[in-house]
């Protein structure tokens, strides 16, 4: 299942967890969520809305087993098409996908959130946890967040950065609004891109040099992934002369 992404910054998507009604399922948090691709995605294949009430998520046995299967090693978005710490994910289901991720040290697993709280929770010492090594000491593990406006960023940075984990990431798309001054402190990547889609907000490249110059300045990687040019969505554009494809060290060690 996705052995092989379009996704700029990844290589395959993994999406362990499934609608029971539809082919994708999760519920909208804020106005980033407003233009949801995999919502346009699942009603193409005539399932609901993503509402609380609904679908159910499921966790398909099959395609959590997937990674082990993937002889090279590759990075891996974990849940492109839901959210791993969504409400109605057991800790159990954590348990399992964490299993399969410390089983292949070799990938690089890119876990991304908008619901920063029960990602720290997770992370934190918890009795699950107890038979394997804790999830948050993978070295193979990046954890992020979503953002894309003031209130998300001032919502979910401070809770990340809190989190003792070894690399921390923004995934700041879509991007809606100049972010302004930014605490990058033990932030090891972020990632920046407009809007796609029919609904598409407008992203202005001044709001994203502004970030671009604060991770120089921070000595944050910093991976540019899309912008709207002539009116078409460009993969990894140019900005100031030249593309920004960085990725983190992996062996950066938490601030």
């Amino acid at each position: 299942m996705a052995a092989k992404s379009d996704i700029e910054w990844t290589n395959s998507s993994w999406n362990p967890l499934r609608g029971a009604k539809g082919r994708w399922f999760c519920t909208k948090v804020d106005q980033l969520c407003k233009n949801c691709y995999s919502e346009s995605l699942n009603h193409r294949f005539r399932g609901p809305d993503f509402a609380v009430g609904n679908d159910t998520l499921r966790l398909d046995q099959k395609i959590l087993l997937d990674p082990l299967r993937w002889r090279s090693p590759r990075k891996i978005f974990v849940c492109s098409m839901t959210d791993l710490f969504h409400e109605t994910v057991p800790y159990e289901w954590h348990e399992e996908i964490f299993k399969v991720i410390a089983a292949r040290g070799d990938h690089t697993f890119q876990v991304l959130t908008k619901r920063q709280e029960r990602m720290a929770a997770f992370t934190a010492v918890h009795p699950v946890l107890a038979a394997y090594p804790k999830a948050r000491t993978l070295a193979n593990v990046w954890w992020g967040c979503s953002v894309g406006d003031r209130v998300s960023a001032k919502k979910r940075i401070p809770v990340l950065q809190g989190i003792d984990v070894p690399v921390r990431w923004l995934s700041i798309e879509p991007l809606l609004e100049d972010l302004g001054p930014l605490d990058l402190k033990g932030i090891s990547w972020v990632v920046v891109g407009c809007e796609s889609g029919h609904h598409a907000r407008p992203m202005e490249i001044d709001w994203v040099r502004s970030i671009r110059d604060q991770c120089l300045e921070s000595g944050t990687a910093f991976f540019f992934k899309q912008a709207m040019v002539g009116g078409k969505v460009v993969g990894r554009p140019e900005i100031d002369g030249r593309q920004w494809l960085e990725f983190p060290n992996q062996k950066a060690v938490s601030a």
